[in-house]
């Protein structure tokens, strides 16, 4: 008579499991210097929602800041087209 033994369970899967939360955080710390200016806008932002008592994100007030932006963005994404197509030409500064 001979018995045979149930397989190993193979631990890789659970390994893998494991190490999840290791790679996100390895990903954020290798990648620190591309993510910390969105970090910062979201930690800006969340602080000044709590500042303000949510008034932050209403629409009203999201509308708001894009009226009187308007000229600063129309003048940015002008100066965008010129710079993604190669003629660097950064002379509006003076106009802002």
């Amino acid at each position: 008579m001979s018995t045979e033994s149930a397989p190993a369970p193979q631990s890789g899967a659970a390994e893998d499991v494991k190490q999840g939360p290791r790679v996100a955080v390895s990903a954020l710390t290798t990648n620190l210097r591309e993510y910390g200016l969105i970090i910062a806008l979201i930690v800006i932002m969340l602080f000044f929602q709590y500042t303000t008592s949510g008034t932050l994100f209403k629409p009203v007030n999201l509308s708001n800041l894009v009226q009187q932006n308007s000229f600063i963005i129309v003048m940015a994404l002008g100066m965008l087209l010129v710079i993604v197509s190669g003629h660097i030409d950064l002379s509006v500064g003076s106009v802002a």
